[in-house]
This record gives C-alpha cells, sequence and structure tokens, in this order.
C-alpha cells in the first residue's frame, strides 16, 4: 500500500511539470535515435559521394551534405550515440568514485575527511572542462583519452554532494540504532547511507550528463577531443564553420541544434526529478 502511494506521488508530481515531461521526451527520443542509428539512417556516415558534396538539405539528403558529400543526418544520428557512449561510461566512472569517497569522507571523518577533501578543493578550484582539456591535450585526443579526462574531472562534485548527504543522515536515530545493535562501518555505508543519498545523485547525475555532452563536444570542436572519421557532433560542427561564410549552414546548425536539445531535455528532465525528490519541492 505505501509502495502504491509512493509510485502515485511520484507520478502525480511529475505530470504536474509539463516541462520535465517535455524533457523527458527528448531524452527518451535522444537514446532512441542513439541506440537505433544504425537501423535508422539511410546511410552510412562514412560513405563519401563527390557529385553530392555541399548539397543542400533536401529528400535525398534530410540535412544535406558535408566536404565530403557525406549524408549529414546520417552523422549527426551516430553522433547521439557517441555522446550516449561517452556519457554513461564518464557518469559511471564519476560517480564510483565521487560515492565511495564521499561516504569515507562524510562517514569515517578525520583524517579520510582531511585528505578526501583537500583533493576536492584542488580540483574544484578550476572549471572541470578546463582540467579536462588539459588532461586530455597531455594524452592525446580520443575517445579512451576523453573518457578519462572526463571522469577524473567531475567526480569531485559528486564526492562533495556525497559527503554532506552522509554528514546529515549519519545523526538519523536508525544510523545510531544500527551501531548500538553492533552494526559495523561497511553494513551502515551500504545498507543505510547508500540507499538515500542515491536521489540527489540521480539528480546530479541528469544534469551532468548535459554537462559532460557539452565538455565532449567542446573538447571535440577544438581538436582534443573525439577525433576523425568518428562522427561527434562537436568534431562535425568544427569541421563545418570554416564553411560558414560561404552559405552553407546546414554544417552547423543541425548538429548544434542536437546539442541543444539534448543538454535542455536533460536540465529539464533534471529539474522533474528534482521536484519529485526534494523534500522542499513536496507541496502536492
Amino acid at each position: 500500500m505505501f509502495k502504491d502511494n509512493k509510485y502515485k506521488y511520484i507520478y502525480k508530481v511529475f505530470l504536474s511539470n509539463k516541462l520535465s515531461i517535455v524533457g523527458a521526451l527528448i531524452v527518451i527520443l535522444f537514446l532512441l535515435v542513439g541506440f537505433l542509428g544504425p537501423f535508422i539512417v539511410p546511410y552510412s556516415p562514412e560513405t563519401m559521394d563527390y557529385s553530392n558534396v555541399l548539397s543542400e538539405p533536401s529528400i535525398k539528403h534530410i540535412f544535406g551534405t558535408d566536404e565530403f558529400g557525406r549524408d549529414l543526418m546520417s552523422r549527426v544520428v551516430y553522433g547521439a550515440r557517441v555522446s550516449i557512449t561517452i556519457g554513461l561510461i564518464v557518469i559511471a566512472i564519476s560517480r564510483i568514485i565521487g560515492i565511495i569517497l564521499g561516504i569515507i569522507a562524510g562517514y569515517i571523518g578525520g583524517v579520510f575527511d582531511d585528505v578526501i577533501m583537500r583533493f576536492v578543493d584542488l580540483f574544484m578550484a578550476f572549471p572541470p572542462v578546463v582540467i579536462a582539456m588539459v588532461i586530455a591535450t597531455i594524452m592525446g585526443g580520443g575517445v579512451k583519452t576523453l573518457i578519462i579526462a572526463l571522469s577524473i574531472s567531475m567526480w569531485t562534485g559528486v564526492a562533495r554532494l556525497a559527503r554532506g548527504e552522509t554528514l546529515s543522515i549519519k545523526q538519523n536515530e536508525y544510523i545510531i540504532s544500527t551501531k548500538a545493535v553492533g552494526g559495523g562501518r561497511f553494513h551502515i555505508m551500504w545498507h543505510h547511507i547508500l540507499p538515500n543519498i542515491l536521489p540527489p545523485i540521480l539528480i546530479s547525475s541528469t544534469l551532468s550528463f548535459g554537462r559532460i555532452v557539452l565538455s565532449t563536444a567542446g573538447l571535440s570542436f577544438i581538436g582534443v577531443g573525439v577525433q576523425p572519421p568518428i562522427p561527434e557532433w562537436g568534431l562535425i560542427i568544427s569541421n563545418g564553420r570554416e564553411y560558414i561564410v560561404s552559405g552553407e549552414w546546414w554544417l552547423v546548425f543541425f548538429p548544434g541544434l542536437a546539442i541543444m536539445m539534448t543538454v535542455m531535455g536533460l536540465n529539464l528532465l533534471g529539474d522533474g526529478l528534482r521536484d519529485i525528490f526534494d523534500p522542499k519541492e513536496r507541496k502536492l
């Protein structure tokens, strides 16, 4: 009965925010395009047709073609798969590192807390994209390098969030009672603290996914991210920017639109999840 009421509450709160529904639909479309890309695109993203170089959008090529005659729609659709793959891996790695270190710092405290949080302060002194850019430049471009660079630059915010939530949760009576009956540190952190910090981590992850998409595009745009011939939105824009002055607007418009819509959808969905899980927003 309690679970049914809980699900009804979540359903009611989420549907009350129309923008969250729009965000969820955009994210679902983004995921479907990414996973089903090879089955829905009319051409291979690497197929060159020099008889259709820089063709305007048409029925044959809905998004037009690039400087090598490659179908731009196919490349944009495949770019969604690249962004999803990088985003999911970076989210997983950075969240695992941040959650583990944040819980340890918040629950155990003492020297562990001091050392971990000084590292967090050191990393947070610089914008994550700058740290990622430096690491990617040193290691060289490529998808693996980009994943490592973004993971290293984005774990700190999660660690600070996990630590703050842990400090609040460990003062609750049920944690104190668990200690009194012999519950060990690992048991408490795994069975009591971790499940309770997952909602804010989920909200943070949704918003961070949007930043990862932007960072991936930005780093690829300046040449230290995804490398040719892999179709990636920032790289497509970078390759097409020199043709803007001659009127080939579609080379940057469609990948730019994909980035904008994806990030907007993730942010709107994140706002909807915050309305559900944040007690301050519970007005229903």
